[in-house]
């Protein structure tokens, strides 16, 4: 195909078959006569969709929120879930004016208009948020001022193999200051989380390089870390004190509870073979050495 300088002439067709017509460039009129098509299609669809599909979401609506963490992330949550109301979409819903939709045990409710008296859940809510603006979305940001210092004590009870110099932990538990623990089972979770990572600093976890400075263990084969057959289930003791410069009285717990295991389990090590270790992680080679020579 080739351009004359008027038109794109294509090229002569193979035998036996018929020459395609000239291709015209389209002009503008050819574009203008799509433009009604374009207009109409919008004012047939329009009486299939929600009656509130176009509507604007009021912009005094307080949002729906999900956020990672408690502490920091909370003080924004604290300020936007003040009186957390998402009225105005069931506002939408009924067609009714904001003021005349009352949020109340976990539902909204309707004043006025042929829905009076009408309730709409939260999940129900959520469920036409498509119909009624959109996800649901805001952002808040909160300078906190102060910090929430975590305190805690482990005990640990272990039994070594004097042959070997394995090192089994038969009980352990944490004892902390978490704060208000918002979710319980989560705090402790975190707890036993933290507890067991630091068991993991104290007896096993190390880099090894060899002569040549190369790592020796780089992959998670070699990297001993305890799995849940190494470790007895995690004793916590939650101490809720209240925190007056957090929202809600929350503490960061899941930091704390790393640090103390290095040293309980060494006085635990201590208090089995009589021998005080001064250098991590308690591994069978260093407790056997330190048994046989009196040093790791």
């Amino acid at each position: 195909m080739f351009w004359d300088g008027q038109r794109w002439i294509p090229d002569a067709p193979a035998p036996g078959r018929r020459s395609p017509s000239p291709i015209k460039p389209r002009r503008l009129r050819d574009w203008l006569a799509t433009i009604p098509l374009v207009l109409l299609v919008p004012a047939l669809l329009a009486p299939m969709l929600p009656a509130q599909a176009g509507r604007a979401v009021p912009s005094n609506e307080t949002p729906a929120i999900r956020v990672r963490g408690s502490v920091a992330p909370g003080g924004s949550v604290k300020l936007m879930g003040t009186g957390f109301t998402p009225v105005a979409r069931a506002a939408i819903t009924w067609d009714v004016p904001v003021d005349q939709v009352e949020w109340s045990n976990g539902a909204a409710i309707c004043l006025s208009g042929d829905q009076k008296g009408e309730k709409l859940s939260l999940a129900d809510l959520a469920y036409r948020f498509g119909r009624t603006g959109g996800p649901v979305a805001n952002q808040a940001s909160v300078n906190l001022h102060g910090i929430g210092p975590g305190f805690a004590v482990h005990l640990c009870d272990v039994e070594v193999d004097p042959e070997t110099g394995g090192v089994t932990v038969l009980r352990y538990t944490a004892a902390q200051d978490v704060g208000r623990a918002i979710h319980a089972s989560y705090v402790e979770g975190q707890m036993q989380g933290g507890a067991a990572q630091g068991i993991g600093w104290a007896l096993n976890e190390e880099y090894i390089f060899d002569t040549d400075g190369k790592m020796e263990n780089p992959g998670f084969l070699d990297y001993r870390m305890p799995v849940a057959s190494d470790l007895p289930m995690i004793d916590t003791i939650m101490i809720e004190v209240p925190c007056r410069n957090t929202p809600f009285g929350a503490k960061g717990v899941g930091e704390v509870p790393i640090v103390p295991p290095l040293a309980a389990v060494a006085n635990a090590v201590r208090g089995a073979i009589g021998k005080r270790p001064h250098s991590l992680p308690l591994s069978p080679p260093r407790i056997h050495a330190l048994i046989a020579n009196g040093h790791s």
